[in-house]
């Protein structure tokens, strides 16, 4: 990161150069490591605090993310009330797994991306296996009789 402007730059321009230093590094650092960053190479901290708050709002948490939660458990559900015939619980506990490992990566910074792939990656792997069970087993029944 660059220093300061020059002492004699005008207070928009140091304002302006720490919304140009938010927008270019935001992606690579949490919000408070850029925010000491910034302030560590001395810029000052009432301006910081406007530039990420005009450049950074908080994001409220993501529908994917929602939806994709409401899935799981919903489906945990149904599997728990269903175990003893339908799968075993260890896969769910699995799924469970990757699930959140994605969205603690989803949450994080530098691995959003990965986190996403993940937690979408877990909730297609489900319907696909669920939903293939569910035809095997709808499909052995059927024979059965």
């Amino acid at each position: 990161m660059p220093g300061m402007p020059p002492g004699d730059s005008t207070d928009a321009a140091r304002y302006e150069a720490v919304v140009a230093l938010v927008r270019e590094h935001s992606k690579r650092y949490s919000r408070d490591e850029l925010r000491e960053r910034i302030i560590e190479n001395g810029y000052d901290p009432a301006d910081v605090e406007r530039a990420m708050a005009s450049q950074l709002p908080e994001r409220p948490v993501p529908l994917w993310l929602l939806l994709s939660a409401a899935f799981q458990i919903a489906l945990t559900v149904v599997l728990t009330l269903n175990s003893r015939d339908f799968v075993p619980m260890t896969v769910v506990w699995a799924l469970w797994v990757w699930f959140v490992i994605g969205i603690l990566l989803g949450l994080l910074g530098p691995t959003r991306r990965l986190g996403r792939v993940l937690v979408v990656g877990t909730v297609v792997c489900e319907i696909v296996v669920i939903g293939g069970l569910v035809l095997l087993i709808g499909l052995c029944r059927d024979s059965a009789r």
